[in-house]
């Protein structure tokens, strides 16, 4: 990388550092103006003696990508659960009704979706425990899998089925880790090694390094043990914030897709979008960049003949049990695997 180069980079990290501050400071200048208005409305009603204030409707803070080792700027979003998604089930709850999850429809591929895999830090906070799989929650879930026939995929082999290039084995399944966090490369690695696996993992190449994240050896040795390594952009950019200018946003693609291929010698074609956000814009720069597939955090299954650039996937929460993962594959009953 000539010294030009290197400085047009290091100019847009600023630029991106720069906005994200910014955004900080929208969010919490927003938050304290609709706190003093609900304060002064109620004050108001209370006053007058209107009727008591009706509670409004709970919003769930999921936050898809959101985790305490994002870097400045990228605070948890409360949104609502993707469209379709059923809620997490607690270890402790009773099952839900199986004939409310129909079988895998054929040709229909469940594309799961982790973040952390390992033990909960000291004082987790919700959204942390509902992003970290146990090791053993982990281990349950891949060998259920593998007892109920699926042959793991990559996204790349994904994307040539989709193309019409490949075909896919029976029963497909793609598991993809978000984020690049070091417990995933430490604990899910060697699991799905041990069961002749394979996983995509989502890398923010800005990130990796970092405390929490996995070093370049560390994907190195996933790379060479038979993972794959994918885009997760530069910095964890929301794409759909009008703060980030385009030439930003696709410098935050251009410059994933560099790094993955300057470390790892990998032309990454699959591209993860952070916090799951994307539009039309995000996905012509995609497209610019020769990106082929690209996943959401929408719940659902993946079909061919879907547009490629806003597939679907399955969440795996930290706090479901394996009766609801099984459901959420799309088969009918558990007890008629478990029996076997």
């Amino acid at each position: 990388m000539n010294k030009r180069t290197k400085k047009a980079r290091q100019r847009r990290r600023k630029k991106n550092a720069a906005a994200a501050q910014a955004e900080t400071r929208t969010n919490l200048n927003g938050d304290a103006k609709i706190f003093i208005a609900v304060a002064a409305t109620f004050l108001v009603l209370a006053g007058l003696g209107l009727a008591k204030l009706k509670p409004q409707k709970k919003i769930l803070l999921s936050a898809p990508e959101f985790s305490e080792f994002n870097a400045p700027g990228t605070p948890p979003q409360p949104v609502q659960p993707a469209p379709g998604e059923p809620p997490p089930v607690p270890p402790q709850a009773p099952a839900q009704n199986p004939q409310t999850f129909p079988p895998t429809p054929s040709g229909a591929i469940p594309v799961l979706m982790y973040h952390h895999v390992g033990d909960l830090p000291v004082a987790p906070d919700a959204i942390r425990r509902d992003l970290t799989v146990s090791t053993a929650d982990f281990r349950r879930e891949v060998e259920l899998v593998d007892r109920l026939g699926y042959h793991a995929i990559t996204a790349a082999d994904l994307d040539g089925y989709m193309q019409g290039r490949e075909q896919l084995p029976q029963k497909p399944i793609l598991f993809t880790f978000d984020d690049g966090y070091d417990d995933v490369f430490q604990n899910a690695v060697p699991i799905l090694t041990e069961h002749h696996m394979t996983g995509s993992f989502a890398i923010i190449t800005g990130f990796v390094g970092q405390s929490g994240y996995a070093g370049w050896d560390s994907l190195a040795a996933a790379r060479d043990s038979g993972m794959e390594l994918v885009c997760h952009s530069e910095h964890h950019m929301d794409f759909t914030n009008r703060a980030y200018t385009p030439e930003l946003k696709n410098a935050e693609v251009a410059d994933c897709k560099k790094d993955l291929q300057d470390h790892l010698g990998i032309d990454s074609k699959i591209f993860v979008y952070p916090y799951g956000h994307f539009d039309a814009a995000i996905e012509q720069i995609l497209r610019n960049n020769g990106f082929d597939l690209a996943f959401t955090t929408q719940f659902g299954l993946v079909r061919k003949g879907e547009a490629e650039l806003v597939l679907p996937r399955v969440r795996v929460h930290g706090v479901e049990n394996i009766e609801t993962f099984q459901r959420n594959l799309g088969v009918r009953t558990f007890a008629a695997v478990t029996a076997k």
